[in-house]
């Protein structure tokens, strides 16, 4: 998880730039040119390090992510992929970023044009500060470093690239993805295909599957079992389901979380991360999320993979009609046209709130998440098969999954917080 942050009108001492430290504890750079300010906190988690901010022919980049676009190509990481590709056109900027599938944030300036933008889910925080008056910008991974610099910050949208041009200082903001809603397919064979390969890319040596008795996490574990691939794992046992976390926990290598109460210090950082609405979780979610973080650390683990967005994305919180929770958009009844229903995974904020609580907190204790069901392929090949597979059950295609390769599993719901939904 890094942190970056970027300002055309930055005059104060560079160490004051201090909330993206934590996120990225393995080093911390800056750069100057005039009155512009750019800065990056690396947590490597792809490819060969590659130092940032990072200069091209054209600009300076700042990312971070993990993004998989470079992988069968010479480039040794993500960000190198990006910054050869990048050019000093901004049209050419923006289709590579349209073009980049996993989790990114990123910013790229140059003599004409400062380009920025999360990806289609808004998984990697990012704010933005802006004076038209003034000629002010500045993006960071953190609100509350541009609130205590200039006063204000507003995330920035999922889906959407932000192109501010130097000359009139005005910004333009286009679609990232134009997601394809026919629903044609009658068959799963490409969303489990897409599935497995989402979960392989994200997976590395130095991952933590966060493991529980849901369907979610579920399906992630027994994707890389059917794969061959040996995980490390750990779980908050406390409100799961008896029988199938214990039949989970014997198949793999898997820690009980047994997290301690948080310090002064921790509640009153994380009260500050809390204090953006977006960003709210309760004190036991916090000790829980902290608990997996110190395991993480104390197996030399960067990453933490967790089942985040399936709920928002596969099933609207619902089925049948029937709202699981209050954010459900339509009961998880997907109908013929879904253009008029999307994006239903972000009613009431729903999916915009979890990850960018998610990403702060992690951030704070300098891991990084990865969430596979929000893999920008997966997610078009579910969009493309038929109502018919859609409407089945619960989540039909998670369900099926564990079906097929006789997982343990259960169709009742139950988040962090150990409530059951259904």
């Amino acid at each position: 998880m890094c942190g970056i942050f970027y300002s055309n009108r930055f005059t104060q001492d560079q160490r004051q730039v201090h909330g993206i430290r934590r996120r990225g504890p393995e080093g911390f750079q800056t750069l100057r040119d005039g009155s512009e300010f750019w800065a990056h906190a690396m947590l490597d988690t792809v490819g060969t390090p590659t130092p940032q901010p990072s200069r091209t022919h054209h600009g300076v980049l700042l990312y971070n992510g993990d993004t998989y676009n470079h992988l069968g190509t010479s480039h040794t990481s993500d960000t190198q992929w990006i910054a050869d590709g990048l050019g000093g056109d901004h049209p050419r900027v923006v289709e590579v970023i349209r073009g980049l599938r996993g989790q990114y944030a990123i910013c790229y300036s140059t003599d004409t044009h400062v380009i920025w933008a999360t990806d289609q889910f808004a998984t990697k925080s990012l704010f933005y500060y802006y004076d038209a008056t003034d000629r002010v910008i500045a993006v960071c991974s953190h609100a509350n470093e541009l609130k205590r610099l200039y006063g204000a910050a507003w995330p920035c949208a999922e889906n959407r690239v932000y192109v501010l041009d130097r000359s009139s200082f005005a910004i333009t903001a286009v679609t990232t993805t134009r997601w394809d809603f026919d629903q044609t397919v009658d068959n799963l064979d490409g969303v489990f295909n897409d599935f497995e390969e989402a979960v392989r890319m994200r997976w590395r040596e130095d991952a933590l599957l966060l493991l529980s008795s849901g369907l979610d996490a579920g399906a992630i574990a027994c994707a890389l079992e059917k794969q061959g691939i040996d995980f490390l794992s750990i779980a908050d046992t406390e409100h799961e389901d008896n029988d199938v976390i214990r039949a989970r926990m014997a198949r793999h290598n898997t820690a009980v979380n047994r997290a301690e109460p948080l310090s002064r210090q921790e509640h009153q950082d994380l009260y500050e991360i809390g204090h953006n609405p977006r960003m709210k979780a309760t004190p036991d979610n916090n000790r829980k999320m902290r608990g997996f973080c110190e395991y993480a650390d104390a197996h030399d683990c960067k990453i933490l993979i967790e089942g985040n967005g399936a709920d928002e994305i596969y099933a609207d919180y619902g089925f049948g009609g029937t709202k699981y929770r209050s954010r459900s958009k339509f009961g998880g009844v997907f109908h013929q046209d879904l253009s008029l229903l999307w994006p239903w995974h972000n009613s009431m904020d729903s999916l915009a709130t979890i990850v960018s609580r998610n990403d702060q907190l992690y951030g704070y204790y300098g891991k990084e998440n990865r969430l596979p069901f929000l893999d920008q392929k997966l997610v078009q090949s579910w969009l493309n098969t038929t109502l018919r597979l859609k409407n089945k059950e619960y989540k039909h295609w998670i369900v099926e999954y564990l079906k097929r390769h006789d997982y343990p599993c259960h169709k009742d719901k139950i988040g962090l917080s150990g409530r059951l939904w259904n």
